[in-house]
């Protein structure tokens, strides 16, 4: 990442988006193509700092494969956590502790439908298509595709 001097108040600096290569022990779908790192600008304000801390912080929420597999599954629509642990092939904790770390972030939602919980995308993402999303922060988006 290209280093940036604050010779403003606003700066526009390169921040690379989440990637998600498949690692040993990933749960990627086999018919899922994994997301691609792309490059985007954020615009840094005289707060920057904690723009930047606040960026940091979601893409280390967005680095898990796993979580990452999980709001690509979100983003074709409302899902329960068996749904999902059929479909990702892990165990109901291990799914459902990665949906509250993104549900604690404000990045899902969910809803309770007796003794089933849904889980649909939250207000911080944008659903491009199905495959396709943008995660906003107060100042910056991180777009995560398949690469086309």
């Amino acid at each position: 990442m290209p280093t940036s001097q604050f010779k403003s108040s606003s700066v526009m600096p390169t921040v690379p988006t989440a990637s998600a290569m498949p690692h040993s022990g990933s749960a990627m779908p086999p018919s899922a193509s994994p997301p691609t790192a792309t490059t985007h600008q954020a615009t840094v304000t005289s707060t920057g700092v904690a723009d930047l801390e606040q960026l940091t912080a979601l893409l280390k929420l967005l680095s898990d494969p796993t979580r990452l597999n999980i709001l690509m599954l979100l983003s074709a629509g409302e899902r329960n956590v068996t749904s999902l642990c059929d479909e990702l092939k892990l165990p109901q904790p291990t799914v459902s502790h990665h949906l509250g770390l993104l549900r604690m972030s404000n990045v899902i939602h969910n809803r309770r439908a007796g003794k089933q919980v849904f889980y649909t995308l939250g207000a911080k993402v944008e659903n491009i298509k199905p495959g396709e999303i943008a995660v906003a922060g107060e100042s910056f988006s991180v777009k995560i595709a398949p690469r086309s």
